[in-house]
This record gives C-alpha cells, sequence and structure tokens, in this order.
C-alpha cells in the first residue's frame, strides 16, 4: 500500500461516474481515504437518509480506488482531516494540499466533473431534493 495518502469526503449517498472518476484521481496520488457524512447529519440536512451510512461504506469499499472509509457527524471534515492529517485533501471544485492549502488540481477539470455529474443537479431534473455531494 502507498504511503502517501489521499483523503476526499463527502455524502456518497448516489454514486455517479463523477465519484469514480475522484476516487481514481485520488488514487494516482496515494492511498485513498474517503470520510463519509453521518446518517444524523443527512437526517439534520435534508430530512432524510437516502442509502444508510453502512450500505454507503459497502459500496466505497467495493471500489478499487479506496483503501479507507470513515464517517463523520460535523458539518465540516476539518476535526476529521486534522486527526488523520492527509499528504492531500481533494475536493470536487478544488484541491488542495492538506498542510499549505496550495492548489495542486486545475480548477476547471474540477468544476467540469461537478457540473456534469452533481447529484443536486442531477436530482433537480427528477423533483427530487437531495443535498449535492
Amino acid at each position: 500500500m502507498n504511503k502517501t495518502f489521499c483523503m476526499t469526503t463527502g455524502v456518497f449517498h448516489i454514486l455517479h461516474p463523477g465519484h469514480i472518476e475522484l476516487l481514481e484521481y485520488c488514487s494516482s496520488l496515494g492511498s485513498v481515504i474517503v470520510g463519509i457524512n453521518s446518517d444524523d447529519y443527512l437526517i439534520k440536512k435534508c430530512g432524510k437518509v437516502v442509502i444508510p451510512k453502512h450500505e454507503r461504506i459497502y459500496m466505497l469499499k467495493a471500489i478499487r480506488f479506496v483503501d479507507y472509509v470513515f464517517v463523520f457527524g460535523e458539518d465540516d471534515p476539518c476535526e476529521l482531516i486534522k486527526k488523520i492529517n492527509p499528504h492531500y485533501f481533494i475536493k470536487p471544485c478544488r484541491a488542495i494540499v492538506a498542510g499549505s492549502r496550495s492548489t495542486i488540481v486545475g480548477e476547471e477539470h474540477h468544476v467540469t466533473i461537478c457540473r456534469t455529474y452533481s447529484v443536486s443537479a442531477l436530482m433537480s431534473d427528477s423533483g427530487l431534493g437531495l443535498i449535492s455531494s
């Protein structure tokens, strides 16, 4: 296993090609750690859980690019990021080095992923009210 760690976070309630592209990119930088929002957080933020955390963990662990999955309940993953202290923290639409907050990925690439595969954009056409991932 790679000794460089790359972390990303999100809801991951409806997996789509943008998630896979993000996780694949993360794996090019090191071992991938995924932080997912807790069910309690989802209930607080959107009033429901689409896919329970144990099923989201199961799906993410089945993806070959993912090495570790953690659950966090805070609005902001900063405490989890500080605790894990990855070499990189990657978020769709932006990518930063965990320590220095330096940009390491062109924003245009990630904006394209988000615009194409945003769960909120996909669900808005269907009339479902889901928080973005």
